[in-house]
């Protein structure tokens, strides 16, 4: 009964650690180059599906009867095997595994790490399968094996035992996740004491010396340049700056690190050493590396660890009897740049021929592509973290607390600040001479800004063991949006002063960022307007992220920018056309389209639409300009309450996400027209807060620019040809309608959903045409005619080549002197 070849089986979804997916070519099961892992969804908004292989899946169908008796499971599969040839690489397991529980079911496990340095490992794979079934011991007969065939159309459908793999390039090298410590021990027998510092961030570019006299980097005046985060090291203390570094993801193919340091071996009196070691050693009795206590600039250890997970040192010891002179103090204060990067190795099981031409800036080295151990090397480093180190016997900052609080020296200069919150920044400064130094003001704080009363705080790195906070609070107010603010400190022990600890305090406006999967067309993107039918439904989820928490909502008076030669600067995007715009849609310049509010005296421009002239035309719907459009224009907009998805509440440098579902069914009124639907992200100070800045996929709103397409309609599901000529026509000469559209076989048998109908022939305007003598030789009436073309009046004097929607006898162009020019749209 039934007798079939064996068929794929989906339903298992994930079968013993690996995926059992129904793929198709928009929607392909995804492996990056250089990992096992195979991945299913899309990234994004929708969260992802892994397995450690893929899984094929067959499964036996057939059923054997004997009389009354039927009995399933009278065949199993016995064997699956590729239908065509595979790539290199590709693993394959037993031919027909069993699956757990399901006898008349096997699967084939397909394993593959596609090689990065191969091109034709890249890209877009179709694996088919195919699969025979057997007889059981004890079936009946008349059962015969039989052999699936597997099928590769344009789009393969579920049911298809072929899946498409999509194999993505790595990006090579990532940069790593890097955290730094600062250990402090003023006697050998003592433990030290630790205190973390926010994640380096690239840096290679900062300033070290902002604030001090004769700053080479800072520039006159100060200002413009970002400055290095501040480590200080107490004097009579051993200081031990601790890196660790690991790879953002273990499966990228750069897994293995070393440390590189720069500096400059003159800025350091003594006992300056960095090393690079797998384990830390004793603080006392940590070698120097290699070529650190010579002229040479960069510090490389011959023979580097290299490990998953390394860590990297920097040893400053600051213990001196006698103590250092006043003098010796200053030059230890002054700011001396030190620079760690990261250096990673490519693992010895690629092929070097091809990764050279792959990734030629990773394959450096020496002649033979290998450091002095023989690893396979990119010498392509990782970015700079670069900080400003000082040795602290005048007063000085301290980076953190011991609740590791952020404090402003360990951050970067210019802080954010959103208006209407709150942000605290941690100011805590020591001295070796006093428990209680001051933390002063120069000059003054903006508006919304407060410098709290200063308190002593718990610090073990001066002989005190105390230190005193302060807190800046500013809570930036409306109008104070794109403005910086520029507000200095200094800690004061009543014998000398700290260097000046600078921020910019930078109240941002709202840069807003659009996600909008399966967008068809937006300003953001510069793209061509976007074909639409009315009576269609178009749904559309969208995301606004930014600083601030927004709402989402249509736009009123929307407006956008033309693409032109001229008035675009580079980089910025706009709206592009294939040919000049209708004179109603076009604003004032002459350089943007939109809808403008009319002014005492009408619109700014002869011959222009604006809202509020009575009439629902230019780029006009009821949700752009109510007071013109009664018509409901089918826009439904379902907004959620922002979410935050990077930072805290407290620290105000979140970023929040409110999500959208747009729904729009364009009505009959809009057919034949250009009309302009933007969502605009709002927060809750108001529109002005927000960037009006166009790049990529950042702007103030997300548009869509649609061309309602002239004598087509969408079809709503269940309908006839019959029902559509009586609702739209008001005729039951469906035929008509039929000729119409010659593709459809069978009236009585329409129309999936969503289906476009055309209505009939486009007509282009002659000299000296009316809609009465156009209606006259149609066979058709002028009450028709306004009827099929919504954004015309009976009153309206028609212009040569302007197009209308006809509904004639015939879809073929009508032969005479008087008969126009028609198409079959």
């Amino acid at each position: 009964l039934n007798a079939r070849p064996p068929l794929p089986d989906f339903s298992a979804g994930a079968l013993l650690g690996g995926l059992v997916p129904a793929t198709n070519r928009s929607r392909p099961a995804r492996i990056r180059c250089g990992t096992p892992t195979w991945r299913l969804g899309p990234p994004g908004l929708d969260p992802e599906v892994t397995g450690t292989s893929l899984q094929v899946v067959f499964s036996e169908q057939d059923q054997w009867s004997s009389g009354s008796l039927t009995c399933q499971g009278s065949q199993t599969v016995n064997w699956i095997e590729p239908a065509s040839s595979l790539p290199y690489g590709v693993r394959l397991g037993a031919r027909a595994a069993a699956v757990p529980g399901r006898p008349t079911a096997s699967y084939l496990t397909v394993q593959w790490k596609p090689m990065c340095e191969n091109p034709s490992h890249i890209g877009l794979f179709l694996l088919c399968f195919r699969a025979s079934d057997r007889l059981l011991p004890g079936a009946g007969a008349g059962l015969v094996p039989f052999t699936s065939l597997p099928s590769a159309p344009v789009d393969l459908p579920e049911a298809s035992p072929c899946e498409y793999v999509r194999v993505e390039k790595s990006q090579f090298p990532p940069d790593p996740d890097m955290t730094l410590q600062l250990c402090l021990q003023d006697d050998p027998a003592s433990s030290p004491v630790c205190t973390s510092y926010p994640d380096p961030v690239c840096s290679g570019d900062c300033c070290h010396c902002c604030s001090e006299p004769n700053c080479p980097c800072e520039g006159p005046g100060g200002g413009g340049v970002r400055c290095c985060a501040q480590i200080y090291a107490p004097l009579q203390q051993q200081a031990v700056m601790i890196f660790r570094a690991s790879t953002v993801d273990p499966s990228y193919v750069f897994s293995l690190m070393s440390f590189e340091y720069d500096f400059s071996p003159s800025d350091f009196l003594a006992g300056f050493r960095p090393t690079n070691r797998s384990d830390p050693p004793c603080l006392d009795s940590a070698p120097a590396c290699a070529g650190c206590d010579g002229p040479a600039a960069t510090c490389r250890p011959p023979v580097a660890p290299y490990t998953a997970s390394d860590v990297g040192y920097i040893y400053w010891d600051l213990r001196r009897s006698p103590t250092f002179t006043v003098d010796e103090q200053r030059s230890l204060a002054q700011a001396k740049r030190v620079c760690v990067r990261v250096v990673k190795a490519v693992p010895a099981d690629v092929d070097r021929g091809l990764w050279a031409s792959a990734y030629p800036s990773t394959a450096g080295g020496n002649a033979s592509g290998a450091d002095a151990g023989g690893t396979l090397r990119g010498f392509e480093p990782s970015c700079s973290y670069c900080f400003a180190l000082r040795g602290a016997g005048i007063p000085f900052f301290v980076g953190a607390d011991p609740l590791d609080q952020p404090y402003g020296t360990e951050t970067a200069d210019v802080l954010d600040f959103v208006v209407g919150t709150e942000r605290a920044v941690y100011l805590m400064g020591a001295s070796a001479i006093t428990p209680t130094p001051s933390i002063l003001l120069e000059g003054s704080l903006p508006g919304g800004a407060a410098l709290g009363n200063q308190s002593q705080v718990r610090y073990p790195g001066v002989p005190s063991g105390f230190a005193t906070q302060r807190l800046l609070r500013f809570r930036p107010q409306r109008g104070q949006e794109g403005t910086t603010h520029r507000v200095c400190f200094t800690v004061f022990d009543r014998v000398d002063k700290s260097p000046f600890l600078c921020y910019s305090l930078n109240v941002v406006r709202a840069e807003v960022t659009w996600q909008s999967p399966g967008w068809p067309v937006d300003v953001v993107g510069g793209l061509l307007p976007w074909l639409v039918a009315a009576g269609c439904t178009y749904r559309f989820k969208l995301g606004a992220t930014s600083q601030y928490q927004l709402s989402v909502e249509v736009q009123a008076l929307p407006r956008v920018q033309l693409c032109s030669d001229t008035n675009i600067p580079s980089g910025i995007e706009c709206l592009k056309l294939p040919g000049p715009p209708p004179l109603k849609l076009v604003g004032p310049s002459g350089q943007d389209i939109g809808v403008d509010a009319c002014g005492p005296a009408g619109p700014a421009v002869e011959g222009r639409a604006c809202c509020g002239n009575g009439r629902c035309d230019g780029a006009e719907i009821r949700s752009s300009c109510p007071a013109d459009c009664s018509e409901d224009d089918g826009v439904v907009l379902v907004t959620q309450a922002p979410m935050l998805v990077v930072g805290n509440l407290s620290s105000g440098r979140g970023q929040y996400v409110t999500q959208a579902e747009l729904t729009w069914a364009p009505p009959r009124g809009l057919t034949g027209r250009h009309v302009l639907l933007c969502l605009a992200a709002v927060p809750p100070g108001g529109a002005g807060l927000v960037s009006q800045l166009r790049i990529a996929r950042q702007g103030p709103t997300l548009c869509l620019f649609a061309d309602v397409q002239r004598c087509q309609y969408c079809v709503p599901f269940g309908a006839s040809m019959q029902d559509v000529g009586l609702h739209l026509l008001r005729t039951s000469n469906w035929p008509l309608l039929y000729n119409a559209n010659p593709t459809i076989q069978r009236p009585n048998f329409l129309l999936g959903d969503a289906q476009v109908l055309s209505l009939g022939p486009i007509y282009s305007v002659r000299p000296g045409d009316s809609l009465l003598s156009i209606a006259g030789w149609s066979r058709s009436t002028v009450k028709s005619i306004l009827a099929l073309n919504p954004d015309l009046n009976a009153g309206d004097i028609l212009e040569t080549g302007q197009q209308l929607c006809l509904f004639v006898c015939s879809a073929a162009t009508t032969e005479g002197s008087d008969a126009g020019v028609m198409s079959s749209h």
